[in-house]
């Protein structure tokens, strides 16, 4: 495969993976016990947040926006936060390490061409 194409390509599927973002304001998952559901935040929302309290019965998560978040934990209650759309779900996590996978197989690709 000719390299200009490969690296048009290569940038093209990149674009893909990384979040839309709209102009109108932050999305972030937003319920608790399980039932979550991508929502548009408030237009003064800066961030999507993710609680987890830590019981003898299990771990409780509630997720939502934000006006403001600080990462931190305090006896049994865990909070993080982020700024990015729906940025409070696992499933983040998992689309940066595909990023990162396709990104260095790009690189190998490039390194032996």
């Amino acid at each position: 495969m000719n390299k200009s194409i490969f690296f048009i390509f290569s940038i093209s599927i990149g674009l893909l993976t990384f979040p839309i973002q709209r102009s109108n304001g932050l999305n972030c998952f937003v319920g608790d016990s399980g039932n979550f559901v991508s929502q548009a935040c408030s237009a003064d929302s800066n961030f999507c947040k993710k609680s987890d309290t830590y019981t003898n019965e299990g771990i409780k998560s509630t997720k939502g926006c934000s006006l403001t978040c600080e990462n931190g934990i305090v006896g049994p209650l865990t909070t993080s936060c982020c700024s990015t759309n729906n940025c409070n779900s696992s499933t983040s996590i998992i689309s940066s390490l595909w990023l990162m996978l396709f990104s260095l197989l790009s690189a190998i690709w490039f390194k032996f061409q």
